[in-house]
């Protein structure tokens, strides 16, 4: 049985969007939290807005450091790459039509 990678570095959150998931019923102010693992992952965890915690009823994503390298590219698009990574952790964005992401939830699920 393989080790579980350990966390290795915290690298950042996405900013703040409202999103819709099945585990909530409501809007909630969503954002991405990205954790290096030691295996040279990335962990993509959805963290509360509004109180900073992670919310428990969403599954993290792992991505490969391939995977986390083709992540969107402009270091100024914060709303992309945060509907990037909510999408990715099942979220959806009201107001962003699904054809404006990139294929990357279909590259993670292969």
């Amino acid at each position: 049985m393989a080790k579980k990678p350990k966390v290795q570095e915290f690298i950042g959150y996405s900013v703040g969007l409202l999103a819709l998931t099945k585990a909530h019923p409501r809007p909630v102010l969503a954002k991405a939290e990205f954790t290096l693992m030691s295996d040279g992952s990335v962990r993509l965890n959805a963290i509360n807005g509004h109180t900073g915690g992670e919310m428990g009823r969403i599954r993290h994503v792992f991505l490969s450091a391939d995977q986390w390298s083709e992540r969107p590219a402009d270091p100024y698009d914060y709303a992309g790459k945060a509907v990037w990574a909510l999408r990715l952790l099942g979220f959806e964005v009201p107001g962003v039509p699904s054809e404006q992401t990139s294929d990357m939830a279909a590259f993670v699920a292969a």
